[in-house]
């Protein structure tokens, strides 16, 4: 439409065709030198690429997090709706279900531990943990819909994730982070 335009980069940088390629604005501006490397890889020409660091981090700059770690894991997954436009980059309901049921029979050997799963506003699979819990009688749970990502995660003594960005916030806070990546990313 001739307005000059900006993509401010908002997640990590996929393969072709993922959000970022082909460039649909004047510039993007990148997290740092690998992002604008990968950018470049994608074919989006270097003179068009601005790094400026990545601004939903500047809540954790000079962050004081008083909390002691509780016995919490937290669980963070990158499921989208069961009709999900990127299927290549969420678990579907199958896999999810496989998912939770591993993470659930090794939690059963540390009964100490709570496990908090993150869940989405308006998910579709909001259900799904608590189910599958039940099917797998693991009864140290918490399923949090909404919240505070910087609270719950400041309180966990560490994370489990599959692809989400949200790998960055919890190294930011310093957490151990245990990722829980399907195979099928390995293609």
């Amino acid at each position: 439409y001739g307005v000059p335009s900006l993509v401010l980069q908002h997640g990590t940088i996929m393969g072709v065709g993922m959000a970022y390629h082909p460039l649909s604005a004047n510039y993007i501006l990148s997290f740092g030198k690998r992002s604008k490397k990968r950018l470049i890889k994608l074919g989006i020409p270097g003179e068009k690429i601005i790094i400026t660091g990545s601004p939903q981090f500047d809540k954790y700059k000079n962050k004081k997090i008083n909390k002691i770690p509780s016995k919490k894991i937290v669980y963070i997954s990158s499921c989208g709706e069961s009709k999900s436009f990127m299927p290549e980059l969420v678990s579907t309901k199958k896999e999810q279900k496989k998912e939770l049921k591993e993470i659930y029979n090794l939690l059963k050997k540390f009964p100490g531990y709570k496990l908090l799963v993150k869940g989405r506003g308006g998910w579709d699979m909001n259900s799904l943990p608590e189910k599958i819990a039940k099917e797998e009688n693991f009864e140290n749970l918490e399923f949090i819909e909404k919240g505070n990502p910087l609270e719950f995660l400041a309180d966990a003594e560490s994370i489990i994730l599959n692809i989400t960005t949200m790998a960055f916030d919890g190294l930011a806070l310093d957490k151990p982070i245990i990722s829980n990546i399907s195979k099928k990313y390995n293609k």
